[in-house]
């Protein structure tokens, strides 16, 4: 394991400060509005040259008009709505990067999002008949971007297999770097 070490910003443009060539993963977990051309087009060269991130809720909401922004995401806000129970359920039984996390139920808001048909799914929720994808995956370049909606109840944020899809996203974005021995996500 790689030695882990934190840096925190308050906004995306400071993103110019830190030394990218030591960071392997990022998440964003925050809603802006506006990002510096010149920020932007580092968070890309820095993901197309092989970084990580995750992107966590309103993320996807932020900088509305920056379509780079969503094309590194793998897609972008449309909606949502009132914060309600929702069923969670995999794409699949097992899964390579999520394990075997079971269907759950969290009370959070549906983000809706439009995306990128090449991003892989792998948690939806159901609304009015339609699948809505809740946790996707795409590369982005050499890099690895993980996109997952919850987070605008704290409670959801502790929900257990939140905890675990969060956790193994963020190994999967800093490519297996993490220790997970001994974290089973449910």
């Amino acid at each position: 394991m790689a030695n882990l070490r934190l840096n925190e910003i308050a906004r995306l443009n400071e993103i110019s400060r830190l030394d990218l060539g030591n960071i392997q993963g990022m998440v964003f977990y925050f809603h802006q509005k506006e990002i510096a051309r010149q920020a932007l087009e580092r968070l890309n060269t820095y993901i197309t040259r092989g970084g990580g991130l995750l992107a966590i809720h309103s993320a996807s909401a932020s900088f509305k008009t920056e379509a780079l922004y969503h094309k590194i995401l793998g897609g972008h806000f449309r909606e949502h709505g009132a914060v309600q129970e929702m069923r969670v359920l995999p794409t699949q039984s097992a899964d390579a990067i999520f394990g075997d996390i079971a269907p759950f139920s969290v009370s959070d808001e549906l983000y809706i999002n439009n995306y990128d048909p090449n991003i892989q799914i792998h948690f939806y929720s159901q609304r009015d008949n339609v699948r809505e994808p809740v946790v996707w995956t795409h590369q982005h370049g050499a890099g690895r971007v993980c996109y997952c909606s919850f987070g605008h109840r704290a409670d959801t944020m502790r929900h257990p297999s939140v905890q675990g899809i969060i956790t193994r996203g963020l190994n999967w974005v800093c490519r297996g770097e993490l220790d997970l021995e001994g974290f089973d996500g449910r």
